[in-house]
């Protein structure tokens, strides 16, 4: 026992020598045995009842001090749960000896429980003679943990379930899953609340050490999660779903499962059984199935389907599956999926038509299609023609290596709003989307990569028609990737501009080579509502020999100029005159007189609605730094600037600009 325990101790140790665990167990047992034999002695030799019990107290006694050192040494290494043992033992033994009383009291009220050392000091004022020198001791410990007892309060218990709500609002689920250990009513307050674990996050790496433990509260908040998110390593998934499969998920509607990424290649899993056994599960209420990147065997689409009437959206990026992953479609009855994206892995082939087509036509409330490695020129028109309340439409994403996401309007349920086309699709199939009747698109997004794009391909077939003009009478943004050189996607994107410069407002031109020609100029400038625009990817063209081009566009409140061989100068100060532009992005500007991006910054500095400027790749000199600090808008600046001098970021900072390096 340490000195600073020995101090807190109301009692003393009648041995203060040091004692083996071991040694003190065998002891006791050793002494009972002795016990034993001189009692069946004592009986045989026809000894007096008087001299029994004297022989009988006095190996109690010693029993006693033997549990009192065993006490002492798990008081020396600080386990309390051992010690009481030993101290309980002791009064047992012994029911008249105080130390006993007063040690079980004290450990009592070390582990928190107030009641449980009232008692034993209640047990003990009744069962030791008043006599004994520590009996005042005793009462004067019953009544200070009666004084701590009325001065606790328990707010979790005692505040108002809206407050408490609140607090518990606050804590981490690590902080919450200690929470539930430390009393019935906490536990109750803390797991009985649907609202918070509406949706759970479990999170768990390669390593045990590198989990969110906050997964061990699952098991007794299962029946409220309705949102479960699995993020973590591939030994880990499969774990999961056999954890769903043999506990109450009732109420679970949607399923998230992402697989970290761990830097090699994954080893595919055969979970075929386990995941059906799960599903079955959890079918009657899930409504939402979304797989990425995982590393095990899905079952057919059409078992999936057939287990779990109610889906309604289903997701599935880069996720294996094997070549008859689509076969057995020709379901009996209608599907309930409002949602699909099929991201399927880069070695997949393309997906039989006919698979695709039966697909389609069993999802007549479908509203989201994501579909790559498919026959756009044959996917299309079934996509229109079965899936009345289509609103986004994306063909082939991936295949054209697009990163940008389309943004889902989708209000107007039956009004084709959002459509990304990429790779091999044709000008027939681009017409039939545009006079499609009652088209109303919004975003189109066209990533043209085929061979059949040569230069003789006509596109002129765009240009005219009344039923094309008035459906792209209401198309607000449009983005062209040119995925391989070719003269007639430049075509392609002046006339999609001048037919639709009526109402665009965004316009992006990404990847174009050799440049952007005069017609795509000459169409933007026409472009009157034109606010922002995007130059992303490629090289001058017919920009360069146009240095004041960009004063013609005074709507504009977004521009990126990110080209291949550099802007030029002259071009860039000629955006100064753009006065309501409020982001800009600036990417390799060439080099030139140092007067020349003097004047370019000047300009920007007195831009009246500038709020964030991104300059990459660029050298800037003392004087640009003070031109930008002149800004009286200007917010923030993305910084990959070279050559500049070693305190422009803190002059910027001082002027009130946040600088974030890129």
């Amino acid at each position: 026992m340490t000195k600073k325990r020995q101090a807190q101790e109301p009692f003393g140790s009648p041995c203060k020598r040091k004692i083996n665990n071991n040694c003190t167990n065998d002891t006791i047992k050793a002494l009972q045995i002795q016990l034993t034999e001189a009692a069946t002695k004592d009986l045989d030799n026809e000894r007096s009842n008087d001299e029994i019990e004297l022989s009988l107290a006095g190996l109690d006694r010693i029993i006693v001090n033997a549990h009192e050192l065993r006490a002492n040494v798990w008081a020396r290494k600080a386990n309390t749960t051992e010690e009481l043992k030993s101290t309980l033992s002791m009064i047992e033994l012994l029911p008249t000896y105080i130390v006993g009383y007063l040690r079980s009291g004290k450990l009592y009220e070390i582990q928190g429980y107030q009641e449980r050392a009232i008692k034993i000091y209640d047990i003990g004022i009744h069962t030791v003679p008043s006599s004994d020198p520590l009996y005042r001791l005793l009462q004067e410990n019953k009544e200070m943990a009666l004084s701590r007892s009325q001065k606790r309060i328990d707010f979790i218990a005692n505040c108002p379930y809206d407050i408490v709500r609140i607090i518990l609002d606050l804590l981490p689920k690590e902080t919450l899953l200690e929470l539930t250990m430390v009393a019935r009513t906490w536990r109750q307050k803390t797991v009985e609340d649907p609202i918070r674990w509406k949706t759970f996050r479990v999170i768990r790496g390669l390593h045990a050490n590198t989990a969110d433990r906050s997964y061990r509260l699952l098991p007794i908040v299962s029946h409220h999660v309705e949102v479960l998110k699995i993020k973590g390593s591939s030994d880990f998934v499969p774990k999961c779903l056999q954890f769903i499969r043999t506990h109450n998920f009732s109420n679970l509607q949607s399923l998230k499962v992402n697989q970290l990424r761990l830097g090699f290649s994954q080893q595919r899993i055969n979970c075929y059984e386990l995941f059906t056994n799960m599903l079955l599960n959890i079918a009657n209420s899930l409504t939402s199935l979304e797989f990425k990147d995982v590393s095990i065997d899905l079952p057919p689409l059409a078992i999936i389907l057939s287990l779990c009437r109610n889906l309604k959206i289903f997701q599935q990026h880069s996720t294996p599956v094997h070549k008859e992953w689509f076969k057995g479609l020709s379901l009996s009855y209608a599907i309930c999926l409002t949602k699909i994206v099929l991201d399927l892995p880069h070695d997949w082939d393309e997906a039989s038509d006919k698979e695709i087509e039966t697909l389609l036509h069993r999802s007549p409330q479908l509203e989201h299609l994501v579909l790559d490695s498919c026959n756009v020129n044959k996917v299309l028109p079934v996509a229109i023609h079965c899936c009345q309340r289509l609103t986004n439409l994306v063909l082939n994403q991936k295949q054209a290596e697009i990163r940008e996401e389309i943004t889902c309007h989708n209000k107007s349920p039956g009004a084709l709003l959002n459509v990304l086309l990429g790779g091999n699709f044709s000008a027939s199939t681009l017409q039939f989307l545009l006079e499609r009747k009652g088209c109303s698109i919004v975003e189109l997004f066209l990533a043209p990569e085929s061979s059949s794009f040569s230069n003789d391909e006509d596109w002129s077939s765009l240009s005219g028609g009344s039923t094309a003009a008035s459906t792209m009478n209401s198309l607000v943004k449009l983005s062209i990737l040119q995925c391989q050189p070719s003269s007639t996607i430049s075509d392609l994107a002046t006339i999609m501009i001048e037919k639709a410069q009526g109402t665009l407002h965004d316009v992006g031109l990404l990847d174009f080579d050799p440049g952007v020609t005069d017609g795509m100029v000459n169409a933007l400038v026409r472009v009157v509502g034109l606010e922002r625009l995007t130059l992303d990817g490629c090289t001058m063209g017919s920009l360069a020999s146009r240095g004041h081009i960009f004063s013609q566009f005074c709507h504009l409140d977004f521009l990126s100029l990110c080209m291949c061989d550099g802007v030029t100068l002259t071009l860039l100060q000629s955006i100064g005159y753009i006065k309501g532009l409020k982001k800009l992005i600036v990417e390799r500007i060439d080099d030139g007189p140092a007067y020349q991006m003097n004047e370019f910054t000047r300009l920007i500095g007195n831009l009246s609605n500038l709020i964030y400027l991104q300059i990459s790749y660029t050298s800037l000199d003392f004087t640009d730094i003070e031109n930008l600090c002149k800004s009286k808008t200007l917010k923030t600046i993305g910084w990959n600037a070279i050559d500049t001098p070693n305190d422009a970021v803190e002059t910027l900072k001082k002027h009130g600009i946040k600088v974030t390096i890129l």
